[in-house]
């Protein structure tokens, strides 16, 4: 905490921090070599998942209660075995919240509660209830759509600002003005 003192004016200064547990060097290994630059990306994922996994399983030891985990598209990543050996590490959780973009990625281990998400829509269950007759909106069409309409309501307000002008010219007997090339 001393240390953390003495260089809070510097730090102040130089808008970073200069002192923490952050600013440490991790080097993670694969076998005799460092991950970084040798690791395939499956094994840099593993490795993130492994250092998540670590801290969430810390937590719940020192806080002595269940940390909400949260797994954001993590089983896209992942082959069916370390999906399931995923699942496994992570089942006993009391709150584990888990994205998917595709429902099947999710281990059945995981089969808890689903909520599914539609444009402006989130209910209960993976496909909702009228999946069937579901219609996205294009959202590129409606973008251009405004983008459109924008382009109209510009036309017409310089429009109008034209017929402003053009009145106010003829109300003060306005003289032309000839311009020389």
């Amino acid at each position: 905490m001393a240390t953390m003192g003495l260089r809070r004016a510097a730090e102040i200064d130089r808008g970073v921090s200069l002192f923490g547990p952050h600013r440490d060097e991790l080097v993670l290994s694969l076998g005799d070599l460092p991950a970084k630059g040798y690791a395939s990306h499956g094994e840099s994922w593993s490795f993130a998942l492994a250092l998540k996994l670590g801290a969430y399983h810390l937590l719940r030891h020192d806080l002595g209660d269940d940390p909400v985990l949260i797994l954001d598209d993590v089983f896209a990543e992942l082959d069916s075995g370390r999906r399931e050996r995923l699942a496994g590490l992570v089942a006993d959780g009391e709150q584990v919240l888990i994205t998917a973009a595709v429902g099947e990625d999710v281990p059945d281990a995981l089969r808890g509660a689903r909520f599914g998400v539609r444009p402006g829509q989130v209910f209960v269950g993976e496909t909702g209830p009228d999946d069937a007759e579901f219609d996205p909106p294009d959202l590129d069409d409606d973008a251009d759509d405004d983008v459109d309409d924008a382009s109209e309501d510009d036309d017409a307000a310089q429009d109008t600002d034209h017929e402003d002008a053009d009145e106010d010219a003829e109300s003060h007997d306005a003289h032309p003005v000839e311009e020389s090339a």
